[in-house]
C-alpha cells in the first residue's frame, strides 16, 4: 500500500484509509448513532481491551485508540451501563494514564492547541480509526488538509492524558 515518490526516492504512503480501519469505523459509528450493525457490548469491550494492549505500543496505536474510547465512551455510559464493559474502558483509561505520567504538553503552543473537535462521535471515530496507521495519517492529510503539527497535537501525551481523563469520567457512574 506504498506508492514510490521519485523525488525522495523512497516509499511514500497512499492517502488511503486501510480496509480493517474503514471496517472499524463502520461498526463503531453505527455504534455511536445508535443504528449498531454489531453486537455493541462485545465490540467495546473488544475495543477496550486491544486499546489497553495498545497504550504501551506504537504512539499511533495509542492516539488512536484514546481517541476511538473517548469517541465511544458516553454510548458505554447510556446504553452498557449495567455491563462489565464501563469497567473495561476505566482500567484502559487508566493504563493510558499510567503510560503517559508524567504527562507534559508536548505543543509548540501549548495546551490551547490541543484538539478540540471531537464533540461528534462519528467524526471522533473517524479521526481515531485514522490515527491508528501511518496510511490513516496520510489519509487525515489529504481529506482535511491537517499539517503535521495538527496530527502532532492529537500524539501529545497532555492531550491524551486529558482524553483519558474525559473517559474515566463518562464511565465513572455508570
Amino acid at each position: 500500500m506504498t506508492d514510490t515518490n521519485p523525488e525522495a526516492g523512497a516509499a511514500a504512503v497512499t492517502a488511503e484509509l486501510p480496509e480493517d480501519h474503514r471496517d472499524l469505523i463502520g461498526d463503531l459509528a453505527g455504534i455511536v448513532s445508535d443504528y449498531p450493525s454489531v453486537e455493541p457490548e462485545p465490540a467495546l469491550t473488544a475495543l477496550a481491551a486491544t486499546a489497553q494492549d495498545a497504550f504501551t505500543r506504537g504512539i499511533e496505536e495509542r492516539t488512536g485508540h484514546a481517541v476511538l474510547l473517548f469517541a465511544t465512551c458516553w454510548y458505554v455510559c447510556h446504553r452498557l451501563a449495567g455491563t462489565g464493559v464501563p469497567a473495561a474502558y476505566t482500567e484502559a483509561a487508566n493504563t493510558l494514564s499510567a503510560t503517559l505520567a508524567p504527562a507534559s504538553c508536548a505543543c509548540a503552543d501549548g495546551p490551547g492547541s490541543h484538539p478540540g473537535d471531537l464533540d461528534d462521535p462519528e467524526y471522533a471515530v473517524e479521526i481515531g480509526a485514522a490515527l491508528l496507521s501511518e496510511a490513516g495519517r496520510a489519509y487525515l492529510a489529504a481529506e482535511y488538509g491537517w499539517e503535521p503539527e495538527e496530527t502532532a497535537a492529537y500524539d501529545c501525551p497532555a492531550f491524551l492524558d486529558h482524553l483519558a481523563d474525559e473517559v474515566g469520567v463518562a464511565v465513572r457512574p455508570c
